[in-house]
């Protein structure tokens, strides 16, 4: 972010409390503009920016961009398919080890010095427990080769099957839920998987 003030005009979005109004107002002038996989664009959002000619997506979701207005608008929008599946998937088997082991609360425990009177309780071991994994695509795939390497069970779940895959699909994602020990949830957002995961799945 420094390096692009030192050389551009930034506006930030979510400091244009007005939403579209005011991104029609204050950026008039724009010419490139930066989103994530979890910000939509839609016609007004082109519409508001007269002078836009290039959109970027952080990694490889393009999902919520309304593509047929940017082309109307002559905008490209580009994204960056295979750059995160290794890190969001290192990131995602630090997170399963920190919770199952309950890394964080014994740091906790440790700093505020409650060792001094009583004991940290048990945590789960990693190894034989089954990590479900709805989606398999690049995320998935590199999560589950990661759980593997901890000799979990893995099983996953999406709207097919992939004959690929070596691990075991589960069509039914209530089922996979009920069979897991800890669910990863992969799948890209899009209308058909948003709010995916009920308090029901949970």
């Amino acid at each position: 972010m420094a390096e692009l003030e030192r050389e551009f005009t930034v506006h930030k979005a979510w400091d244009i409390p007005e939403g579209i109004a005011g991104i029609r107002e204050r950026c008039a002038n724009v010419r490139a503009a930066i989103t994530t996989v979890t910000t939509e664009v839609t016609r007004a959002h082109f519409e508001a920016l007269p002078k836009l000619e290039l959109l970027a997506c952080y990694g490889p979701y393009v999902t919520l961009v309304d593509h047929v207005a940017a082309r109307e608008h002559q905008v490209p929008v580009t994204h960056t398919p295979d750059s995160t599946a290794e890190p969001v998937a290192d990131l995602t088997m630090g997170m399963i080890v920190a919770l199952m082991r309950r890394i964080c609360e014994a740091d906790r425990f440790m700093r505020t010095g409650a060792w001094r009177t009583r004991q940290f309780p048990a945590a789960v071991e990693v190894r034989g427990k089954t990590c479900g994994i709805v989606g398999m695509g690049r995320i998935g795939r590199e999560i589950a080769r990661r759980a593997a390497a901890f000799d979990m069970e893995i099983a996953w779940q999406g709207p097919r099957a992939k004959p690929d895959v070596p691990h075991r699909y589960v069509p039914d994602l209530e089922q996979l839920a009920r069979e897991s020990d800890c669910l990863v949830v992969t799948c890209a957002l899009t209308p058909e998987t948003r709010n995916l995961i009920t308090t029901r799945i949970l």
